[in-house]
């Protein structure tokens, strides 16, 4: 029979420190804030640092970070999320960002962080969850139970687990690797201005949009395609499993309906869109389909002439251009394109058979990523399955 124990009984929590943001620095000591713990991770990508001088009059012992820390985000949009630091130096706690410390005697590192990754949702619940949730240290140590086992069986717990995790990390790494090789290729590929056989031209002269748009003289839209939209609350409740007709959200949400629900709003095509509205900081806005779909409020392009211009061309290049594409969206809170800047980017289009070959090339690329990425959908449904199957201990 395993006993059940208040986290509190056998583990510390010590929670960050309040740096200062206007002492932020290029470079020095990193600070580790809520931003910075992802999915079972700590993402040192996006840093703030400190100088150690700033604060000479503190003791910041307590707050520091080596490998195999586990940390929890206890506010904002990641509350409730579990991270591993694995780092090569010393790190620091941002305040809302707290430490675990394990009784040995009691509580294996490994076993505690595995547990801690099958309660995410749980410690979000625990913070109230809603838009602005926030933990509390002292609720978390006293309400969040934890089974204990033996130290063995700890200790074989986590080799199981960790076979997982340790398959999951490495899907992770190939997919990363296998992102950048397509970067690297599609813009190498895509880099045509210049070239012999390669014309340019705007892009109202070799697309036909979804509307008219304010701003743009009718004369660069001759040709309107219209699709009627949903907004995303009516899009999704149309979704339903095994589903056949694609559901175009203007964000990462997807889903599937039927003909049948789809009814009058059902569209057909090869198509490129990018959202009418989005908030700041939303992911690459550019997305291709072609079959049958349903649309949010998304802006609609497809070739005027596909003899000219290859519609997944067109996908790759405002693809590769996203960057660019990003900048014409303005306004404080959801914001929207100045479609007359995106009819008058300047499209490089090589002759049809060298889109179609680019294409391909491209397409490889993807296959393979999404491939991977399947894999990892799957190894992680195994590591979840298992993972709660170890820790059930009914």
């Amino acid at each position: 029979m395993v006993e059940w124990k208040k986290l509190g009984e056998v583990c510390e929590f010590q929670n960050g420190f309040a740096f200062k943001s206007n002492l932020f620095k290029a470079y020095g000591n990193p600070i580790i804030r809520i931003t910075n713990i992802t999915s079972n991770n700590v993402d040192m990508t996006d840093c703030k640092f400190f100088d150690i001088h700033d604060y000479s009059k503190y003791n910041l012992s307590s707050f520091e970070v080596t490998s195999e820390d586990i940390l929890l985000a206890m506010s904002g949009a990641t509350t409730g999320k579990i991270g591993l630091y694995k780092g090569q130096h010393k790190a620091y706690i941002n305040q809302r960002v707290g430490k675990f410390i394990p009784h040995t005697k009691a509580l294996s590192n490994g076993y505690l962080y595995h547990y801690l990754l099958s309660k995410t949702v749980d410690l979000y619940i625990m913070a109230g969850g809603g838009a602005q949730p926030n933990l509390s240290s002292n609720k978390l140590m006293e309400e969040l139970l934890i089974p204990i086992p033996s130290l063995e069986e700890q200790t074989r717990i986590v080799g199981i687990l960790d076979t997982f995790t340790s398959a999951i990390d490495n899907l992770k790494e190939q997919i990363a690797l296998r992102r950048k090789q397509y970067e690297y290729y599609r813009d190498q590929l895509l880099d045509l201005e210049g070239k012999p056989g390669v014309e340019m031209k705007e892009m109202w002269e070799v697309t036909a949009w979804d509307k008219r748009f304010q701003g743009v003289d009718k004369s660069m839209q001759s040709r309107i395609i219209p699709y009627t939209y949903l907004l995303a609350k009516d899009l999704f409740a149309l979704a339903v499993p095994n589903g056949n007709i694609k559901l175009l959200s203007t964000g990462v949400q997807e889903g599937w309906t039927t003909e049948k629900l789809a009814g009058d709003y059902l569209s057909e095509g090869e198509v490129v869109t990018i959202p009418w509205g989005k908030s700041p900081g939303a992911q690459n806005p550019v997305k291709y389909y072609n079959g049958k779909f349903v649309t949010g409020d998304n802006r609609i392009a497809t070739s005027l002439d596909t003899n000219v211009l290859d519609n997944k061309f067109l996908y790759y290049w405002m693809y590769s251009k996203s960057d660019i594409i990003e900048t014409f969206y303005r306004g404080a809170g959801i914001q929207h394109p100045s479609m007359f800047k995106i009819l008058t980017m300047k499209v490089s289009i090589p002759h049809i058979s060298e889109q179609q070959r680019i294409v391909s090339i491209l397409d490889t690329f993807e296959a393979s990523i999404q491939n991977l990425e399947v894999q990892l959908s799957q190894r992680e449904k195994q590591y979840e399955y298992y993972r709660n199957k170890l820790l059930t201990f009914d």
